[in-house]
């Protein structure tokens, strides 16, 4: 490969970085990193896959610790540098053309009309980098490492014997095993999100080894990496299906591997997991990696979370690779919504480094409340300790309030219950409300994808709602829609029975509870706190999740305003009940769920002179059938109006605009959306992808770029409402 990549804009550029930051290193040509052709597998679908999946981009030149050149090749002459796709999104086009994309995700193109010859023998003019600058990432974990889990947990105590822990094995005792990642090869890294300046992460943590230890390969780092084991509930029913042994102890972080913790400064504490990080004892005969379609959905759609304002785990990087590997998937023009993919696919390998307080689940507990039943001795002790270090790490308040009552500072087990379920619960109940705000469905609300701090978690078969269903779930191993939009506040509220059935084991264990009758009350509270009072807090969240997004005055009449809500949406059966429900007016006028409720705030714009039928008539913007909203045209008629008698009379039009704005964000990130981002980055075009990062990082503001704003606002075409792969997955 060539050493030489043109460009006096080129040359402007490396005095520019050598002015902004430290010393840069030399500038070396390295192998193809960035957008590397596809390895060929051991396989035969993976090697036939290399030819479709290699990019044209011909030469890569490190950047110093800041990012790559990419140079479009000599050979080709003109055409698209990072690749072209059939969305349409390039990074650059022209013959020559250079562009300079900082591990940032930020890109500069040099045009080709400044092309000029940047030797070799000018790159080897620049400075070499400073001692130990391309370390900052391994100096700054070492600062930063807090990693509670290993001074308050305990280990496994086989983990040293079956060291490096990457085969399917039962682990019988412990919290957590200490795990070898497994690096990707030939890693690139394509995005870095913002929470990287938020754990103090600058310009100069932006090095090779950055690259290298999110990418999977730790050696010569300060890091011990581990994975955990958990249980499952589905809808509140245990089951042991996920463990190939059977036993209950071969299920947990498959393809998670925590890096640690760590906090800047002092600050929240951040767990940081590599998703894809290689296979662990719970793999389950899986290979432990990740694909890039799925890590730049989870990417994304995680940092919308974050804009929207609900609590979510966090992006810190995204890191592609040459690896490949088979996953099931849709033959090309599926039709219906087939549970099951029929083929596999070659898919490009990714991992992301996804950030929370904490990764621990419903599940987590699960697992020692039924070792505790099977009679091991330890169970007890360890789940005991779980719970003091998930409240710790999760809710400091509760326990600094339980140890001020206290006469002695020592915090009984039960009360100690009691308080930790009660905190989780307002978590959650927030967190589902939340989701019903803006459209999402979480899909498989199993125990354990329920982190107990309250934060979305495990991006799989999730989607958000377009052409509303009540019950809708793209996800196709829930025919009877269980876990579908309106019915995840159920969903949820078993996993809190499933958390608190787990934590009375607990009581049962460690208290003298000799008396059965103070066992019983213990439940008895438990039992409250799932029932009656989650019923009563979660009526009062959706109570202001509607006034919020209809405009209304907090004080407004739940009934009236459940109705106008009920009326809507529906009245929505329980999946235990069986029954079908009555529809609501979104359903049977098909509308879009985000741009109904955009186009009800321009009608609030626009006052109440405006005929009722005129501002009606403005919801059927957000229709996907002209035919169906006409024919329900009166019933809009006569739902504005009873809405717009509710609306505050003390409240400017402009104070009730600017609530129900922050109530209703403008864009979503629509699976199709997600696919134009995925499908372009497997080609090495990551265009796409960054655009959806900068539109949903400010998603209830107005894009500045027409044709950007367009793009995210408007209904999903068509054709995408039934596509597999894109409607609905496995």
């Amino acid at each position: 490969m060539s050493k030489t990549v043109s460009g006096s804009g080129l040359r402007e550029l490396c005095i520019r970085f050598r002015a902004m930051t430290a010393p840069m290193r030399r500038l070396t040509t390295i192998r193809s990193v960035l957008f590397p052709p596809a390895r060929r597998a051991a396989s035969s679908m993976a090697s036939a896959a290399a030819d479709t999946l290699r990019p044209t981009l011909v030469q890569v030149h490190s950047l110093g610790d800041r990012g790559v050149v990419i140079g479009k090749g000599a050979e080709t002459g003109t055409g698209t540098a990072g690749g072209s796709t059939a969305s349409g999104g390039s990074t650059a086009t022209g013959p020559g053309t250079v562009v300079v994309r900082l591990y940032t995700g930020a890109e500069v193109t040099v045009p080709a009309s400044e092309a000029q010859s940047l030797t070799e023998s000018e790159l080897e003019k620049l400075p070499p980098p400073p001692p130990g600058s391309t370390r900052k990432f391994t100096e700054w974990l070492t600062m930063a490492r807090v990693d509670s889990t290993l001074s308050e947990l305990e280990c496994d105590v086989e983990s040293e014997a079956n060291w490096p822990n990457t085969e399917m094995r039962q682990v019988h005792s412990g919290h957590y095993v200490h795990v070898n990642a497994t690096p990707l090869p030939d890693p690139y890294l394509i995005a870095v999100g913002p929470l990287a300046r938020e754990l103090g992460l600058t310009d100069a943590h932006m090095c090779d080894d950055l690259v290298r230890i999110l990418s999977g390969d730790v050696q010569g780092s300060p890091l011990t990496p581990w994975a955990t084991p958990y249980a499952v509930s589905i809808f509140g029913h245990p089951i042991v299906a996920p463990d190939p042994f059977g036993t209950g102890k071969g299920y947990g972080d498959g393809r998670a591997v925590t890096l640690g913790e760590f906090a800047q400064d002092g600050g929240q504490p951040y767990e940081l997991q590599l998703k894809g990080g290689g296979t662990t004892p719970f793999s389950r005969g899986a290979d432990g990696r990740a694909v890039l379609r799925s890590s730049v959905r989870e990417f994304v759609v995680q940092e919308a979370m974050h804009a929207f304002g609900i609590r979510s785990t966090r992006g810190l990087s995204l890191v592609g690779s040459a690896e490949v590997v088979g996953r099931p998937w849709y033959p090309p023009n599926t039709a219906g919504r087939p549970r099951q993919p029929s083929v596999m696919r070659p898919e490009r390998c990714a991992i992301a480094c996804r950030a929370a307080p904490s990764f621990i689940r419903v599940g987590h507990f699960e697992l020692y409340a039924r070792r505790v039943v099977q009679g091991d001795g330890d169970a007890a002790r360890q789940l005991q300790l779980l719970l003091l270090h998930a409240t710790r790490r999760e809710f400091p308040d509760v326990l600094a309030e339980l140890s001020d009552d206290a006469s002695d500072g020592d915090v009984g087990t039960p009360a100690l219950v009691l308080g930790f379920v009660r905190a989780v619960q307002s978590r959650l109940i927030e967190l589902v409300v939340n989701w019903i705000s803006v459209g999402y469905v979480q899909g498989n609300m199993n125990s354990d994808n329920c982190a107990v701090g309250g934060h979305t978690i495990d991006f799989g078969p999730f989607g958000f709602v377009q052409k509303f269903s009540p019950t809708w779930n793209p996800f196709t191993s829930d025919p009877e829609e269980k876990f579908g939009f309106l019915r995840q506040p159920r969903a949820m509220q078993l996993n809190m029975v499933t958390l608190a059935r787990a934590l009375i084991t607990l009581v049962a264990a460690t208290t003298d509870s000799s008396s059965d009758g103070a066992l019983k009350e213990h439940a008895s509270k438990l039992q409250t706190i799932v029932t009656t009072e989650f019923e009563a807090e979660l009526a009062g969240a959706m109570h202001s999740l509607r006034v919020r997004k209809l405009g209304l005055a907090d004080n407004s009449s739940v009934t009236a305003t459940e109705a106008l809500w009920d009326d809507l949406v529906g009245v929505v059966e329980p999946v235990e009940a069986g029954g079908d429900g009555v529809p609501g007016l979104l359903e049977v006028s098909q509308m879009d769920w985000t741009i109904f409720w955009r186009q009800l705030i321009e009608i609030a714009r626009a006052g109440s002179a405006q005929p009722a039928t005129a501002a009606a008539m403005m919801l059927g913007a957000a229709s996907y059938d002209d035919v169906a909203f006409e024919r329900r045209l009166p019933e809009w008629v006569e739902w504005v109006t009873q809405w717009r008698q509710l609306l505050p009379s003390t409240a400017s039009t402009d104070e009730t605009v600017a609530e129900m704005s922050r109530a209703s964000p403008i864009y979503v990130p629509r699976e199709w959306l997600l696919a134009r981002a995925y499908s372009a980055a497997e080609l090495g075009d990551h265009q796409p992808l960054h655009e959806a990062l900068r539109v949903l990082s400010s998603p209830f503001t107005v894009n500045g770029d027409a044709t950007v704003h367009a793009r995210y606002s408007r209904p999903t075409p068509p054709e995408m409402l039934t596509k597999a792969g894109v409607a609905y997955f496995s």
